[in-house]
């Protein structure tokens, strides 16, 4: 497909020239002031732009540290709690440059961020630009954390692919223009599935080592969290199944272990040699961790089957 295909730009309503950064952010009071500090200060070299934090419903300080701001706008997303997608969509309907760069309020940006970001993002043919995050390890080095960056983030192989995250994002605001907003209300798989679309439609997403952000890794309870609404949020929003061999495939995974062998070449892929020391407390890690993934995924199949199984019923009824 044509890569200028949907790049109509008569048909879409210009936006002023310059910067919108958007940050959603839910209950980041530890990590919000360390990103708006770094962001703000790479923008004080460009003289149009603008920093909208979105919170999405936070109950600790995430909202007073942002107020002590004066050059940072704060709106709030209160229809659809812990959502950073429609959080996202406020503050894109809300800027008004033809920039918008998509940060995670846990994402410090690293000195190269915005001016690599902003050089790729320029160059002809190229309409969203992924941002390498790397991860800050925590806690001296837990297995929970080290497993964390060896499954999540590989943004380069996502781009390859045609998805990326929206934790360090560019993009050229006409694309929200024809391949339309977020997916409301959900808390995971929202992001992979809007790039997916719009490198479908034929833009054009390119990856960017130097355009990097820091990113905390997780502790084990988080990590397992995250894994399970990453999984559930697949079976929702990516595969739509309601197969019922692949339910019960799922239920047999769950006592399948992970091959130690996988776990090293992770490492080989994307860690340091030293972490094959700690091989025994990954696969542990990776045993919780996968579970929490098939959980999540059962759990959204099952979801996707009683939708199903409703909407034939009012289907039914109604005739």
């Amino acid at each position: 497909m044509s890569i200028n295909k949907y790049k109509t730009h008569n048909n879409v309503n210009p936006q002023k020239n310059g910067i919108s950064v958007v940050i959603p952010a839910y209950n980041q009071e530890t990590r919000i002031n360390a990103v708006l500090q770094e962001v703000i200060k790479q923008l004080s070299f460009y003289d149009e732009s603008e920093v909208i934090v979105v919170d999405n419903g936070s109950t600790d300080k995430t909202c007073n540290n942002v107020k002590n701001f004066n050059n940072v706008k704060l709106i709030k997303e209160l229809k659809y709690l812990k959502s950073p997608y429609s959080a996202r969509n406020a503050g894109i309907k809300d800027s008004k440059y033809d920039k918008i760069i998509l940060l995670d309020a846990t994402c410090v940006p690293s000195e190269s961020w915005l001016e690599s970001g902003l050089k790729k993002l320029n160059e002809d043919n190229v309409d969203i630009v992924a941002g390498d995050i790397i991860f800050e390890f925590q806690k001296n080095n837990s297995a929970s954390e080290i497993y964390d960056s060896l499954i999540h983030l590989d943004i380069e192989d996502s781009v390859k692919n045609g998805r990326a995250v929206t934790g360090n994002l560019f993009i050229k605001s006409y694309i929200f223009t024809k391949v339309g907003m977020f997916p409301e209300k959900i808390r995971s798989s929202g992001d992979v599935v809007w790039t997916k679309k719009a490198t479908d439609a034929g833009y054009n997403l390119v990856f960017d080592k130097n355009a990097y952000v820091y990113y905390p890794s997780r502790s084990l309870i988080p990590l397992m969290k995250k894994r399970y609404r990453i999984g559930k949020g697949h079976a929702k929003n990516r595969d739509n199944t309601t197969s019922l061999l692949k339910l019960l495939k799922l239920f047999t995974n769950l006592v399948r272990p992970e091959k130690s062998k996988n776990i090293r070449k992770r490492i080989e892929t994307r860690g340091e040699l030293w972490m094959k020391d700690m091989i025994v407390k990954l696969w542990l890690v990776s045993y919780l961790v996968r579970n929490s993934y098939l959980t999540g995924k059962i759990i959204g199949i099952i979801e996707n089957i009683a939708r199903k199984i409703s909407n034939r019923c009012k289907a039914l009824f109604s005739r």
